[in-house]
């Protein structure tokens, strides 16, 4: 059986939504089951969303050489000492590409 195009598909989607809430009325038993599914929805999809927004910002930020200096840098200087070295910097750099 073909199936009908789909902005068919979705036009008698969004029809059949819209039967349902006039069915339901402005509150009605479903109501509840409706609100939970909804933000059950939008909390996956935050959930999935933001996780891969802020990887690919690190990958952006993390593929430019520089960012990586002050990156080495501001770890050096919070877990090791308050003066920054350039030879252990430099090595850290050195280090976080040759594994790239």
């Amino acid at each position: 059986m073909k199936l009908p195009a789909f902005h068919w598909q979705i036009l008698a989607a969004l029809l059949a939504a819209i039967a349902a809430g006039i069915a339901n009325g402005a509150s009605g038993p479903a109501l509840g089951t409706f609100v939970f599914l909804g933000t059950l929805f939008l909390n996956a999809l935050k959930m999935l969303v933001v996780p891969l927004i802020v990887a690919a910002i690190i990958n952006g930020l993390a593929a430019h050489p520089n960012t990586a200096r002050y990156i080495a840098t501001k770890l050096y200087r919070y877990f090791v000492t308050e003066f920054g070295a350039s030879l252990p910097v430099t090595a850290l750099v050195d280090q976080f590409y040759k594994d790239v």
